[in-house]
């Protein structure tokens, strides 16, 4: 099913399944990240998210040319759109789970399109890069994606442009943040994925012409808010992913490598090897949604992290750890005081603390069944 909707600016947005394209019905200045038409751009009439989800087996993208700008080139054409006047991306998320958050800014509107996967290629920028470019040729990227369309019903200056995309993508990292998602290859909190493309579109034709997009400016303001919901609201459409499910003592630890197969396996190693899966889940329930586990479970997680980032040094952070693993046991009703070994190596120390808390809930569990 395809809908058209008039934007605040005046521009046509259609949304089916698998595209999502704004028509222009102006002069447009335009900042994109794609391969196609990327940079500043003040010729294009359309932009596109388009889905290939839907169309595809299996469901990765494949490449339509030797190089993304090719590829994009290929893709536009192939979608009934000129490629010479259009800049655009693609995505694993069906374009049905499309975001889309208005807010007025003084007096125009700013308003954010976002589609995001993140359960496949969630990373943490700096971390160690799977992917080569060799003379614009690239590899099939991974699946997993956040694509941001902001339209600013105001004209803008290049350098307004350029500030907005900083405003933008700190806005995108601070919704990941708050919502605690895990880089899914090296641990770590994620900034985003390792494809995330960002569009911005200014309309030229205002009267309003806009110099500042920083946080501080009211336009900053705006932009951090519309994206930081439609963030948000397009991991909860297609992931599932919220504040509630992230209410979760293995969602909090999971990027530390505990998990529900590391317990089990420590489990076993302490000779409790449940061989019935819905007792073991219901095990695993008690723990996982656990109030005050979850709590002291992310200041374990904090804690953590803060070793690795070198903020507490490791005789300051053994004693910490060691109380609230203590006071999760207490909380499960088992006096067992653990006790780490003294390390003056963050990196090892991050470690041992993760491997300690697996063989602290592989514990409880093995205590539970014995009562």
């Amino acid at each position: 099913m395809q809908t058209n909707t008039i934007m605040p600016n005046g521009d046509v947005l259609t949304l089916s399944p698998s595209l999502m394209t704004i028509s222009f019905t102006g002069e447009r200045s335009v900042l994109s990240t794609s391969a196609l038409n990327g940079g500043i751009k003040n010729n294009l009439t359309t932009v596109f998210n388009h889905s290939y989800n839907l169309l595809l087996e299996p469901k990765t993208p494949q490449m339509l040319g030797p190089t993304m700008e090719i590829h994009y080139s290929e893709l536009a054409r192939s979608l009934s759109l000129d490629p010479l006047t259009t800049t655009g991306f693609s995505t694993g998320v069906n374009i049905d789970n499309t975001a889309i958050i208005s807010l007025p800014c003084q007096k125009y509107t700013v308003t954010a399109l976002v589609t995001a996967g993140l359960e496949v290629n969630a990373c943490r920028v700096g971390n160690p890069a799977p992917y080569q470019e060799n003379d614009g040729v690239v590899e099939n990227p991974p699946a997993g994606t956040i694509n941001i369309v902001l339209s600013v019903d105001a004209d803008m200056t290049e350098a307004c442009l350029t500030r907005a995309l900083v405003t933008v993508t700190a806005a995108k990292v601070a919704a990941l943040q708050e919502l605690l998602v895990s880089d899914r290859y090296h641990g770590g909190l994620a900034t985003g994925s390792g494809t995330d493309g960002v569009i911005i579109i200014a309309n030229s034709e205002s009267p309003i012409k806009v110099h500042e997009a920083g946080e501080q400016f009211k336009l900053g303001e705006v932009i951090g808010q519309v994206v930081i919901k439609a963030v948000k609201e397009a991991l909860f459409r297609h992931d599932g992913l919220s504040t509630q499910v992230q209410h979760s003592v293995l969602r909090r630890l999971e990027r530390f490598g505990v998990t529900k197969d590391t317990i089990a396996q420590a489990c076993k190693r302490n000779g409790f090897d449940c061989q019935d899966p819905d007792k073991l889940d219901e095990m695993f329930r008690k723990i996982d949604k656990d109030g005050y586990l979850v709590t002291l479970a992310s200041l374990y997680a904090h804690l953590i992290d803060q070793v690795q980032w070198g903020l507490i040094v490791p005789s300051e952070s053994i004693r910490v750890g060691e109380h609230l693993l203590n006071l999760m046991g207490f909380h499960n009703g088992f006096e067992r005081i653990v006790f780490f070994k003294s390390e003056n190596d963050n990196e090892l120390l991050s470690r041992r603390m993760s491997a300690a808390f697996i063989d602290a809930a592989a514990f409880w569990m093995t205590q539970r069944n014995k009562v």
